[in-house]
């Protein structure tokens, strides 16, 4: 945490940017590989932004993974068919197998009233983001602005940036954020890359099913909410800088550790 300390983790961030859009000869591949500036943003996210995902995320993830723990019990114990309470998310016809009692319709409105609860706690939650974060996204509009002139680019960078390496990675794996202290049971796991899923096309303001066909399903979601997600960036990148920097908390042994066994697997 050495550059944290002295303040300059936000200016090599900014200079990181700079650098990659001076680089870029179109705005359609501006931070869509794995480059320096990509990777940098997505360990210091963890540094400044645990505290921020945990107050946001962490209920939420904790009482999916509660549930579900609670279904696989009910499921062990009973025969009597299913509960009118079974949470259910999965929208792929490939993975319902031999279920007599999947309901595709009900899985879309559960699917769709957990992404909309997600997506509103983000929503709601611009004040909140941490400063350094909105310095660099303001940073990387200017950027981008000035090299290809298009609102369009700035949105999707800064939405590759704050969702694709951020908040998405927390859904998927809430144990490498200290959002759960275990990863989730595997019914929680597929609901949350699902919701992970869908928040990300949200991101990239894209109807969905062009690689899914199943996701159209949730097209209804993404007509209501895409002009959210722009009115979103906006609120983000003209959010006005306080001056102070994030505190940053101790790392807690259990995310220290989750996160080191998350990089090891996919070394």
């Amino acid at each position: 945490h050495v550059y944290e300390w002295h303040r300059k983790s936000v200016e090599y961030g900014v200079l990181f940017v700079t650098e990659e859009v001076k680089r870029n000869l179109e705005e359609n591949t501006i931070f869509r590989n794995n480059s320096m500036a990509s990777k940098w943003f997505k360990f210091y996210s963890k540094i400044v932004g645990i505290k921020y995902l945990f107050d946001h995320l962490a209920r939420f993830i904790f009482e999916l993974n509660k549930i579900s723990d609670l279904r696989n019990k009910e499921e062990a114990e009973s025969s009597g068919g299913n509960s009118l309470l079974t949470l259910d998310m999965e929208v792929d016809p490939s993975k319902f197998g031999n279920d007599a009692f999947t309901d595709s319709e009900a899985n879309v409105y559960q699917l769709i009233l957990a992404c909309q609860k997600v997506f509103t706690a983000f929503n709601k939650s611009v004040g909140a983001i941490p400063p350094e974060f909105k310095r660099i996204f303001q940073s990387m509009r200017e950027s981008i602005v000035n090299k290809f002139k298009s609102d369009d680019a700035v949105l999707k960078a800064v939405g590759g940036f704050f969702f694709l390496r951020f908040c998405c990675p927390a859904i998927t794996a809430p144990h490498a954020y200290g959002l759960l202290e275990h990863p989730p049971n595997e019914n929680a796991q597929r609901q949350l890359v699902l919701i992970g899923k869908v928040i990300q096309n949200l991101a990239n303001m894209t109807m969905p099913g062009v690689k899914e066909d199943f996701m159209r399903q949730l097209n209804d979601f993404f007509v209501r909410n895409i002009p959210k997600m722009r009115q979103f960036y906006s609120d983000l990148l003209s959010a006005p800088d306080s001056g102070e920097d994030t505190v940053v908390v101790a790392t807690p042994d259990v995310v220290r550790v989750n996160g080191l066994g998350f990089i090891l697997e996919h070394l």
